[in-house]
C-alpha cells in the first residue's frame, strides 16, 4: 500500500492559512460555520472558509449538532494538500 507523505514544514492548519489567502485573492467571501475541535485561535477564520466551502475530504465530520470536527490538528498528506489546491482553484 502506498503511505501518503507529509507536507514538509507545513502543518494542516498552516496550509489553510495559506489557502485562505489565495481564495481571498480571488474574492471569495469570508464564510462563517460552528467548528468542533481544537483550531487555533488565530486560524479560525481561515478551517472555518475552508469548510464553509467544502474543500475537506472524509475524514472531516460533522456532529449532530451541525458543527464540524476539521481535525485541524494533524498533519496534512502531500495528496490532502494537493487536492485541496486542485478543489479551491475550481471555484
Amino acid at each position: 500500500m502506498l503511505q501518503g507523505y507529509i507536507v514538509q514544514n507545513v502543518s494542516g492548519i498552516s496550509f489553510e492559512k495559506y489557502m485562505d489567502g489565495m481564495l481571498q485573492l480571488q474574492g471569495v467571501p469570508h464564510m462563517e460555520v460552528r467548528l468542533d475541535g481544537n483550531t487555533d485561535s488565530w486560524a479560525v477564520d481561515s478551517v472555518m472558509l475552508i469548510v464553509a466551502l467544502g474543500l475537506y475530504g472524509p475524514e472531516v465530520t460533522q456532529n449532530t449538532d451541525g458543527s464540524i470536527d476539521y481535525q485541524s490538528k494533524q498533519p496534512m498528506l502531500r495528496q490532502e494538500a494537493a487536492i485541496l489546491i486542485a478543489k479551491a482553484l475550481q471555484l
